[in-house]
């Protein structure tokens, strides 16, 4: 007889890391599976003298209580980096010497910002790829590899040449607004911390996490039997567990679910919602700070105080919806209001058809939706990680800590 878990945890990266030590704390049996041969995630960063630039901190993007918050619980040295192009140094300052010195890539980002900060969805550009923006208007091939290109690659998983080839408002919105292109001329920096891979080391280490890890196991099926969930891999016997954590990266997310529900169905929202009240309960997920977006009469929230960084989650009766949102902030952003409430006012809807066939770097209700629409039960799913939105593994840390304490607590 196969030993039964009472969570099985499917990434081990600083998501999956922070979920495990959740379930540590509550003493809960538990593997965590990693499909590579190394603990850490991804490492969508630019390297620079061998100090890692967290995507999280480029274009002065920065969250200094969340930061510190972790720093202290964990007791890692995370430092702070000032990233100039200039030939001294100082303190914590990381010298790139591209011999373009202090202004070249400032005023490249500055003369991006004031192309594209007034660029929306339904403009014309949506028709004009970013890399032909890019060309168009001369921007140097120093300023996308150092600059735009690790800031893209966070956004689209596979790989920052086909984020140049997605339309240049989609880009734009996302430097813009999601990882705050600066205006702030006098502190035209990047930040680095510490890399991922050295965070969930030091995370194992002090929580003993790696016994619970399985590597070079890789999901191939996955079932529901009498309320257990049987797991079957490339290396190991069928896994058994009442609950799954899933804190891996959108491309296996949507590979598992398809396992998992066979084939997506097409839909109205509306439907889904109906459909989400009546069959289907228990299943989390973080949506990351959609408080200003959304009419306060249809927000249920309920909030967690125990990490600094506030998150929102949203109830539809039994339903607490969630999302690790898609790779086109845009759709995320309409999917979204609609999928909060039912009975939301028109003006707030935005996107009214039908779900497409969610794409390679697409996160993923729209799969999960399909076991629902076929009146099946699928309680104790739980979905956590930065999902290439909340951008960086602050952000990816605390969700794994608030879904790990969701599904240990329930």
């Amino acid at each position: 007889m196969n030993d039964e878990y009472d969570i099985i945890i499917i990434g081990s990266g600083i998501c999956g890391m922070a979920a495990a030590i959740e379930a540590t704390l509550a003493k809960k049996k538990f593997i965590i599976l990693e499909k590579s041969n190394r603990i850490g995630g991804h490492e969508y960063s630019l390297t620079i003298n061998d100090k890692i630039v967290d995507i999280a901190f480029l274009f002065d993007t920065y969250n200094s209580k969340l930061h510190q918050f972790i720093n202290k619980e964990l007791n890692i040295n995370t430092v702070r980096h000032r990233i100039v192009y200039s030939s001294s140094t100082k303190n914590n300052t990381i010298i790139h010497d591209n011999n373009n010195h202090n202004s070249k890539f400032y005023s490249e980002i500055k003369r991006l910002y004031k192309l594209t900060h007034n660029i929306n969805l339904f403009s014309p550009y949506i028709f004009i790829t970013c890399e032909h923006f890019l060309q168009y208007y001369n921007f140097s091939d120093e300023f996308i590899t150092f600059v735009l290109k690790p800031a893209i690659s966070i956004l689209f998983l596979s790989g920052n040449e086909i984020g140049l080839k997605k339309p240049i408002p989609v880009i734009a919105k996302f430097l813009n607004h999601v990882i705050s292109l600066i205006t702030n001329i006098y502190n035209p920096v990047l930040w680095s911390i510490i890399g991922t891979q050295q965070i969930t080391k030091q995370i194992s280490t002090k929580f003993n996490i790696q016994q619970h890890i399985i590597k070079n196991t890789q999901l191939t099926n996955i079932f529901k039997k009498k309320n257990i969930w049987h797991l079957e891999t490339n290396d190991t016997e069928p896994l058994l567990s009442k609950k799954i954590i899933f804190c891996c990266d959108t491309i296996e997310i949507n590979r598992i679910c398809k396992k998992i529900f066979k084939h997506p169905r097409y839909f109205f929202i509306k439907k889904y919602i109906d459909y989400c009240n009546q069959h289907f309960s228990n299943c989390y997920v973080c949506v990351h700070n959609f408080k200003k977006i959304l009419p306060k009469k249809v927000l249920s929230k309920k909030n967690n105080t125990d990490f600094p960084y506030h998150y929102t989650y949203f109830k539809l009766g039994k339903w607490i919806l969630s999302a690790v949102l898609a790779d086109n902030i845009f759709l995320s952003v309409s999917l979204s209001k609609n999928l909060l409430h039912s009975n939301i006012p028109k003006k707030y809807i935005l996107y009214k058809k039908k779900w497409r066939h969610p794409g390679q770097n697409t996160l993923l209700l729209a799969i999960v939706n399909s076991g629902i629409l076929r009146n099946r039960n699928y309680n104790n799913l739980f979905f956590a990680g930065a999902g290439m939105y909340m951008i960086g593994h602050t952000y990816a840390y605390s969700s794994g800590r608030e879904i790990g304490k969701i599904a240990c607590s329930s």
